[in-house]
């Protein structure tokens, strides 16, 4: 998906079980992996001076909502209740001052990617690029909607304006979010993941509450993003 849209964002390729004679002999062959692209640069994270307030993770409030799902229960020592929900200001703030950082926001709240952290987006200096990595923790929330939430807020709040960097940020975000919804529909992106499963070597039947999960959110995800665009066009194209 990242590829398809000209996306700043390291890519990976699945290597099916019991493919490569390297570890046929070993417990590995029995598992699938991943190859990975380089990314250029290093992390945010290791780069405070450049980047003292760097904020892109549009984290969930909880996920008492979602405990009914076995999906999350290793998610929960990494969210802190007392975290604000999905894109936040501060998040538009950080998206703000690079051309590539509204296109990655865009594409993990398309995802629903809970886990943009400074450790998991890299800076090339030389180049003056970013590039997105790690994306084990897409398809988990209906980011769409949060974003739709926290953007109506800022409409109620007359005292916060949003300064021309912010609205241009935004416009990209927009545009992103579009493109994403013309050349990644719904019903192909549900397919993809069923084919992931099959790759790996996975029973559909035996993931069968997974894949109706993220069936379901994929759905949602959609006409949440299709209200977001909507929203946007209202805030940054008056």
């Amino acid at each position: 998906m990242a590829e398809k849209a000209g996306l700043p964002m390291m890519q990976a390729k699945i290597i099916p079980p019991h493919v490569g004679d390297a570890y046929k002999h070993t417990k590995h062959a029995q598992k699938p992996a991943l190859l990975l692209t380089c990314a250029n640069g290093g992390p945010v994270e290791k780069q405070a001076d450049i980047f003292p307030d760097f904020d892109l993770q549009q984290p969930l409030l909880d996920m008492e909502q979602n405990l009914k799902n076995p999906t999350f229960y290793y998610l929960l020592p990494k969210i802190p209740k007392h975290e604000k929900r999905g894109l936040t200001r501060r998040v538009i703030q950080t998206m703000a001052t690079h051309k590539d950082l509204p296109k990655i926001v865009a594409f993990d709240t398309f995802v629903g990617n809970i886990d943009r952290n400074k450790g998991n987006i890299f800076y090339d200096p030389v180049t003056d690029q970013f590039c997105g990595i790690d994306l084990d923790q897409s398809f988990m929330a209906d980011l769409c909607q949060e974003a739709c939430t926290q953007l109506q807020t800022l409409q109620q709040q007359a005292a916060t304006s949003l300064t021309s960097e912010e609205i241009a940020g935004l416009k990209i975000y927009r545009s992103m979010l579009q493109q994403l919804l013309t050349q990644c529909p719904a019903e192909a992106t549900k397919q993809k993941i069923l084919d992931y499963y099959g790759i790996c070597g996975f029973s559909t039947e035996d993931l069968k509450e997974a894949v109706m999960f993220h069936q379901k959110l994929i759905d949602e995800s959609y006409q949440s993003c299709q209200k977001l665009v909507t929203l946007l066009d209202q805030i940054v194209m008056p």
